[in-house]
């Protein structure tokens, strides 16, 4: 029953009406555009206006800054507008719970950051069209000072940025000097160019930087990034505009209709971001779906999940979240029925505990293994339509650490190298893993060694990793695909990444790694794969084929012959199926 809408005292009534005018407003704009928040922080004039609402709605609250949604239902208002009550009591992602005690001003500086992010990354892929790039760097350094009070859900993009900013600064710094028209520019490059990213280094305004030179400044047509610089900034703006519809949306739809476009369209690529943003997006769909049990909950995540896993049918690992994500649940139903009172243990330790052999639960009896932790076990309707308070806020803290166990995946795998690469060994790899790479760098701290890098024609990877790895002072020499057989008698061991590995043990590596793997097994020489443990799955390769993907030929045939290319059938497939019996090792995170 809704409860008074106007107290009885003279000023809060005042306060309480004009409050309510306000809520209405938001109410109303928020419906407009509920289906795609991001567009709506897009448009300029809807922004603005939401702006000013709030800022009314700041202004004119109690002085007492009350948490917004205890004066929320102390009104009424939250039955009366529950857009604007979803919209400004919103949950916390990194931690998993409501912000009860958050008052209005919290929810109002959120908003604002979040605003001003959005808006830096909708500037940089509209300057990324430009002619000039000069001033680049001037807002990374906006944009990484931006991300720390967003949130930690935004941390990962600021490694990312702390990862390639020295290589941008350095590339534009080089062509900005060789394009300078006898010095005489109204900007002092320097202070853009040699902007600190370090967190420690930033000032307290994050635009304390000089502005950018009025028009006619002396600009060059070589003062722009690399094409691969351009496609990174490119996908790293276009994942924090989706991380900000994620959190803010409140339409599951609209949410999951965002990230299948990315992935149709290979806006997300690699295994690890694909797993990252997944497993984000399943993370909101609990929090702001409407379910009352277990059952629903687990249905909604199979439906969306289905719709997820469609947009790239033939990679695995969207669908090996998911399977996680219903397994975290089922964990988190099991601890609660076994200990009500909520005091259970989490983590590892209640995946362990979760799957004890218990009468009561006969499918939960079996022993937790690899096969129940990718497996899609029978659910039992009885049980996990049961309704278990404070189940949601368990569900989405399994969630949030099974992001964090992601993130930390490349750091856990590296760690191991020391047991593995010894003094003065010749280490072969192909491609550009991620994984692979800092598992060398991190051996190279302590070992001396050499590695030889495969260059993976004809999308030639292998020259972004030799670059990578002769950077960080390996010795390191690049070799055609047909040079392998060759090189292998003086290799110790072969390392790899890979994209998926099957439940048979083998792999969806990158073309090309069967040949170095059958050539690793003709001269005896060990072969190691890196890949984090959500890269294991369920499937097995009954047909090799369903699992590849075909690329375009152009990279091996160019359009431009003409004839060739009316006459001949070319086929470009971008994996390899590597059969279990080519492996000797696994190194995972876990």
């Amino acid at each position: 029953m809704i409860g008074p809408l106007i107290p009885i005292h003279n000023k809060r009534r005042r306060l309480t009406q004009r409050v309510l005018q306000i809520t209405g407003q938001l109410e109303l704009l928020l419906n407009r555009e509920q289906t795609d928040y991001v567009q709506m922080m897009m448009l300029d004039e809807k922004a603005d206006k939401l702006t000013r609402l709030l800022k009314t709605l700041v202004a004119e609250h109690d002085e007492h800054n009350r948490p917004l949604q205890a004066y929320f239902q102390e009104t009424g208002f939250a039955e009366l507008f529950p857009c604007a009550m979803a919209r400004l009591s919103l949950e916390s992602v990194a931690s998993g719970k409501k912000a009860h005690n958050t008052g209005i001003h919290g929810h109002f500086q959120s908003l604002t950051t979040l605003n001003q992010v959005v808006n830096i990354c909708i500037q940089l892929q509209h300057d990324i069209g430009l002619d000039c790039h000069r001033f680049v760097p001037h807002q990374l350094t906006v944009l990484y000072q931006c991300l720390g009070p967003a949130g930690a859900e935004y941390k990962r993009y600021k490694g990312k940025i702390e990862e390639e900013f020295d290589r941008i600064k350095a590339y534009l710094a080089g062509e900005v000097a060789s394009t300078r028209r006898g010095g005489k520019n109204t900007l002092a490059e320097d202070d853009i160019l040699d902007a600190p990213l370090h967190p420690n280094k930033f000032d307290s305004d994050p635009m304390a930087v000089d502005a950018p030179p009025p028009p006619g400044a002396a600009l060059g047509e070589r003062q722009r990034l690399s094409g691969y610089h351009q496609k990174w900034l490119r996908d790293l703006t276009s994942e924090i505009v989706l991380e900000a519809l994620m959190i803010y949306s409140k339409d599951v739809n609209a949410m999951v209709e965002a990230l299948v476009a990315k992935l149709k369209r290979r806006q997300i690529t690699g295994s690890f971001p694909i797993a990252l943003e997944t497993a984000a997006l399943l993370r909101q769909i609990v929090s702001v779906s409407r379910w009352s049990n277990a059952a629903e909950l687990i249905a909604k995540i199979k439906l969306e999940g289905r719709r997820l896993a469609s947009a790239q049918p033939k990679d695995v690992v969207v669908a090996n979240i998911v399977r996680r994500i219903l397994h975290l649940i089922r964990v988190a139903y099991a601890e609660h029925v076994k200990d009500p009172s909520g005091a259970g243990l989490t983590g590892t330790a209640a995946v362990a505990a979760a799957y004890e052999p218990r009468s009561s639960h006969p499918h939960l009896s079996a022993q937790s293994s690899m096969f129940t932790l990718l497996g899609d076990p029978a659910d039992s309707p009885a049980d996990l339509k049961v309704a278990i308070p404070h189940l949601k806020s368990e569900i989405i803290q399994e969630i949030q650490e099974f992001i964090e166990e992601l993130e930390d995946m490349y750091t856990n795998i590296a760690t191991q190298a020391m047991d593995h690469i010894h003094s003065n060994e010749v280490i072969m790899t192909a491609g550009c893993s991620k994984t692979v790479e800092l598992f060398l760098k991190f051996a190279a701290k302590k070992r001396q060694f050499k590695v030889i890098v495969v260059e993976s024609a004809p999308s030639y990877r292998g020259h972004e990793m030799a670059l990578a790895l002769s950077g960080a002072g390996i010795d390191t020499t690049l070799i055609p695909d047909s040079a392998v057989f060759a090189m292998m008698a003086r290799v110790n061991k072969v390392i790899l990444g890979t994209s998926a590995i099957l439940a048979n043990g083998g792999l969806i590596s990158l073309s090309g790694s069967q040949m170095i793997v059958e050539a690793a097994k003709h001269h005896s020489i060990p072969v190691i794969v890196c890949g984090g443990i959500f890269k294991l799955s369920p499937v097995f390769p009954f047909d090799e084929d369903s699992l590849n993907t075909l690329v375009s030929p152009d990279s091996v045939l160019s359009f431009d012959n003409g004839d060739a290319v009316a006459k001949v059938e070319i086929v470009n497939p971008q994996y390899d199926y590597v059969a279990p019996e080519f492996i000797d090792l696994f190194i995972t995170n876990l």
